[in-house]
């Protein structure tokens, strides 16, 4: 069982003792010690989720919430953002701070998708392409056209109205 970032003593302290993080490349790397060479790359890999687990103190932890340990001094209050949705890319220029709603927002289309668009399907009955957008958990109707093309558009119009740079639209 691996432990919660908020029930463990680690501090930004500690972990810079441990490894140096590159913001630039979002790599961590070990710190010299007695047992382990300094520079040697630290973290278990991808997973199959595609995140990257690292082992700090015996206990591992997800590498995006170091990162911001590592930059800021504190835990994330919420959950932490990949803007690229790469959940292994790492830079600090890739993580900003969201809670589960904005981040939400961030997704790639959807594995069943069809029509090509994220917010975009067909309607059989009305022989149209229709444009749909989720907001606060409620499904909005944008409206029906000619060509899944022209109702992505109204999509994305929404998601940067209503999302801001949260908005992702592919």
């Amino acid at each position: 069982m691996l432990a919660t970032d908020h029930t463990v003593g680690l501090t930004q302290e500690r972990l810079k003792a441990l490894v140096s993080y590159d913001p630039e490349t979002g790599a961590f790397r070990r710190v010299a010690s007695r047992r382990k060479p300094e520079g040697r790359s630290t973290g278990n890999g991808k997973r199959e989720d595609g995140y990257v687990k690292i082992a700090v103190d015996g206990r591992k932890y997800f590498a995006h919430r170091l990162a911001w340990l590592y930059m800021t001094g504190g835990w994330p209050t919420a959950q932490v953002d990949h803007i690229d949705t790469d959940r292994a890319n790492n830079r600090w220029s890739n993580l900003r701070a969201a809670d589960p709603l904005l981040n939400s927002y961030n997704r790639r289309r959807g594995v069943n998708n069809t029509s090509g668009y994220k917010g975009v399907s067909y309607y059989k009955a009305g022989r149209n392409w229709r444009a749909y957008i989720r907001i606060d958990g409620v499904l909005k109707f944008l409206g029906g056209y000619s060509a899944p093309e022209i109702a992505h558009q109204a999509y994305v119009k929404a998601a940067e109205s209503f999302f801001g740079p949260y908005a992702r639209s592919a």
